[in-house]
């Protein structure tokens, strides 16, 4: 026998008064309809069911929503398979939908992580253009937590290039240390080691350095993938007026919070893990004459409420009661207490004014809290040349220009972000070796975010003395 564990997403909708939601899939049909199309009674339209962002003119739409009788359990408005972009588009209540993709989901789905790393090139002091063509590319495919290592070399470049990722296929957010040598045959030898966290698709310049003459500018791009290269904020979309926006954008962190009105916990939780739900159904699939599940797991039904109105700039969605969950693990709420969860994005909001019943709840979740991700500030440090560089709040990260054995340039800081996000504590090291001198600095300095900081006074042309600028990235 195999075990099908319901999780907390699978939540009979008992109240017609929620809004619907429409929902596509970026899924293979074969986990909803083993037995295609045909077996399964499909109906191909002639038109959608309604206008939607997930059809357009010419799709190839197929009506799956008559089920199989092992997915009975599954409700919606209208269920299509959009055969042209390979899409399930949904229509149903915010549990329907959680519940349809717990059970047939894509999330399950192996995911890897490529990225995506740009080289550009300036000259004459002056900043990359918008919408510029980098110099050169390159990419590199890795599991999360596993390192990587990468060399390739061009008549013009060498490059070196190895480092650890780290992400969660559930959210969007990739860690990365990193440790690139770009070695051209004409120029100064860039070294970057620095560390940062960033949203999956989204782009970050990593360092540059330039003398005024020539500069060189990297950017990075994390992408979280499935092995077909779907990216992974594209697997799940959720229609958003006339637009479709990513529903992995809400599943990022988010720290326990406290209101005026009282104790606030914000938090992922797959709630399936606190309600124990498990269904034998089906036979073994590796044994001879293996069937399909033949029956519907036991769904328990949960009413849906509102958040009381000084949430609602957290929620003003619908959400499930699920404060007899709680309290069948030992936080014993009442009905002045509040405990609501949105089985779309995973995420449980619980409210009383009992510190005692917070701290048991605080407990109870506390395998999945996530805490807020480490902040990421950029600098720039501008000196007889500029030069930037990202990292991560408490770690230490370098960058360094060299002619052979020669050091021209080598910036080492060790950045920390005060908890209001807008003081840093900066410990910096520089030395600078130029045709007028040689600069050492070894200091610990306050900035303000956003706001230029003087380290040394200019006192010349030929000394321009040094100033840094240090940038929150996470607001």
């Amino acid at each position: 026998m195999i075990s099908l564990r319901v999780s907390g997403l699978m939540l009979a909708f008992c109240c017609a008064c929620q809004a619907a939601e429409i929902v596509a899939w970026k899924n293979g049909l074969e986990k909803y309809l083993p037995g295609g199309l045909e077996e399964n009674e499909a109906v191909k339209l002639a038109s959608p069911p309604e206008p939607s962002v997930f059809f357009e003119k010419g799709d190839e739409l197929w009506d799956v929503s008559k089920r199989p009788p092992y997915w009975t359990h599954l409700k919606s408005e209208w269920l299509v398979w959009n055969a042209t972009s390979q899409r399930l588009v949904m229509k149903g209540s915010a549990a329907e939908i959680g519940l349809f993709q717990q059970t047939v989901g894509p999330e399950s789905a192996p995911h890897q992580l490529r990225i995506l790393a740009e080289v550009f090139q300036t000259a004459d002091g002056k900043p990359v253009a918008e919408g510029a063509t980098p110099s050169f590319s390159f990419s590199m495919n890795t599991r999360s937590e596993v390192e990587f290592e990468r060399e390739l070399e061009t008549p013009e470049w060498r490059i070196e290039w190895k480092g650890t990722a780290t992400f969660d296929r559930h959210r969007p957010i990739v860690h990365l240390l990193c440790d690139l040598k770009l070695l051209p045959k004409d120029q100064p030898d860039l070294r970057v080691k620095t560390s940062m966290t960033s949203d999956s698709g989204k782009s970050l310049w990593l360092a540059s350095d330039d003398d005024g003459k020539t500069g060189i500018h990297v950017r990075i791009t994390p992408m979280i993938e499935r092995l077909d290269r779907v990216p992974r904020e594209e697997v799940i979309m959720i229609q958003r007026g006339n637009g479709r926006k990513s529903i992995i954008d809400d599943r990022k962190s988010i720290a326990p919070v406290t209101l005026p009105e009282g104790g606030m916990l914000l938090s992922k939780c797959d709630l399936g893990e606190l309600m124990g739900f498990t269904k034998e159904v089906g036979k073994d699939p590796f044994a001879q004459g293996s069937e399909s599940p033949a029956s519907d797991p036991v769904v328990p039904a949960y009413k849906e409420i509102v958040a009381p109105a000084f949430l609602s700039k957290l929620t003003d969605e619908p959400l499930l009661d699920v404060r007899s969950v709680l309290q069948g693990h030992g936080v014993n709420l009442t009905e002045e207490d509040f405990a609501g969860y949105h089985p779309l994005r995973d995420r449980i909001y619980v409210y009383t004014t009992d510190s005692e019943k917070m701290n048991a709840t605080l407990y109870l979740l506390s395998p999945e809290l996530e805490m807020k991700d480490p902040a990421v500030m950029g600098f720039a440090i501008e000196g007889k040349r500029r030069s930037y560089l990202v990292g991560r709040s408490g770690m230490k990260q370098s960058l360094e220009r060299r002619s052979g054995d020669e050091h021209i340039l080598f910036v080492e800081i060790e950045p920390v972000l005060g908890v209001d996000g807008d003081a840093m504590d900066l410990i910096l090291g520089y030395h600078h070796a130029g045709n007028s001198g040689i600069q050492r600095i070894k200091t610990s300095t306050w900035l303000e975010n956003g706001r230029p900081a003087v380290v040394v006074e200019r006192t010349s042309d030929s000394n321009p003395g040094l100033r840094v600028t240090g940038k929150n990235l996470n607001n």
